[in-house]
């Protein structure tokens, strides 16, 4: 039985090697490669497209064309699709010449690093396969151990991110919250129930922050372009900074609050973001007032990845290379108006279910039966 596949953690991008053809049209050389990356923030879809590099003895100047060969794939399957064209241009020598960078160099940029970071496999096929956790072998399908030697040189997912991964990323559970009221962690006497409360009381403050900063970020979003959208971005800031001052009274009382103080410092991103993404689109839009807006978007990107850069110390494995900055950048100038992230609003509506059943009335028991 096949194991679940893995979304990748560590980026959004990836490719084979070039190749060269060695019998291009009469006065040109030709290169090519394949390129496989997500094509949606929140789900596991990806697009496949082929690049081709024509470089013109006659005026010297190279010129790219692109097509795409496939889109909305599972991770798995653009790999697989990756692999085998990269495995057919190998196997034709004298059609293709592989160049410089190759795998090796490319390091995790090649799909095969890529994807053994990622927790993949590959047979000796070529084929990838999901591994079930770190060190353990998929079934059904058969491996040399050179490939297992480099997928666990290259691993860097975390165990507990192997399995079913959801389409949206993870957010902080508050179950652990709840389950402090429902057990004798914090005993029956009446400080204690007190402060207890009091915690609860501060945690549903804090999530309504967060509730209003998702809807300043949703007005902004649908009204980007209009003079007053500023104030919405405001609105959002100031609601996440009493967000965090709910978070640091939770914390006088003894609870573990690190995973919503790092949801909170990604909010504080998708704000900057965001906002970057607004003044983006208006750039497009207006040129009479290109100076002003420029320096406004410089200014909201440059927060973004300063705080990206924040975040990333604070994590217990903290991202290697660039990758992290290229897909912020990617993010924050893919046009359009801004996207807001619906994992903010399930965050809020996880909690508040959460909320009602703890307080819900017990069902009474049957009557029993004459």
């Amino acid at each position: 039985m096949p194991h679940p596949a893995l979304t990748p953690l560590f980026g959004t991008r990836c490719r084979t090697e070039g190749f060269a053809r060695k019998d291009p049209l009469v006065g040109r050389a030709q290169y090519l490669y394949y390129e496989a990356y997500r094509d949606h923030p929140q789900a596991d879809s990806w697009t496949v497209r082929q690049y081709v590099v024509t470089e013109s003895s006659q005026d010297g100047k190279s010129y790219i064309t692109t097509g795409i060969l496939d889109h909305r794939l599972p991770f798995a399957r653009a790999l697989a699709l990756l692999a085998r064209h990269e495995g057919e241009n190998h196997k034709q020598p004298t059609l293709y010449s592989p160049l410089f960078p190759n795998a090796a160099a490319l390091r995790f940029n090649h799909f095969r690093a890529f994807a053994e970071r990622e927790g993949y496999v590959f047979d000796i096929d070529g084929k990838p396969h999901a591994r079930p956790g770190p060190g353990l072998v998929p079934e059904g399908a058969t491996f040399d151990q050179a490939a297992l030697d480099a997928a666990d040189r290259h691993l860097e997912r975390p165990l507990e991110e192997f399995g079913p991964v959801p389409l949206a990323r993870r957010l902080p559970d508050t179950l652990f919250l709840f389950d402090a009221f429902n057990r004798r962690a914090i005993g029956k006497q009446q400080g204690s129930e007190l402060a207890g409360l009091r915690v609860l009381n501060l945690m549903d403050g804090f999530v309504g922050r967060i509730d209003k900063m998702n809807a300043a970020l949703a007005a902004y979003a649908a009204a980007h372009l209009s003079p007053a959208a500023p104030v919405h971005i405001a609105t959002a800031e100031k609601e996440l900074v009493q967000a965090r001052n709910q978070l640091r009274q939770i914390a006088a009382y003894g609870m573990d609050v690190s995973a919503f103080e790092k949801m909170a410092d990604e909010c504080g991103i998708v704000i900057q973001v965001m906002h970057a993404q607004g003044i983006y689109d208006q750039l497009r839009r207006s040129p009479a007032q290109f100076d002003d807006l420029e320096a406004q978007f410089k200014k909201c990107a440059n927060q973004a990845m300063a705080l990206y850069t924040d975040l990333a110390k604070k994590l217990p494995q903290p991202p290697k290379g660039d990758e992290g900055y290229v897909a912020l950048q990617e993010m924050i100038i893919q046009g359009g108006a801004p996207v807001l992230p619906g994992t903010i609003a399930t965050f809020v509506t996880r909690y508040r279910q959460q909320r009602n059943l703890m307080i819900a009335p017990a069902k009474a028991a049957p009557p029993p039966k004459l």
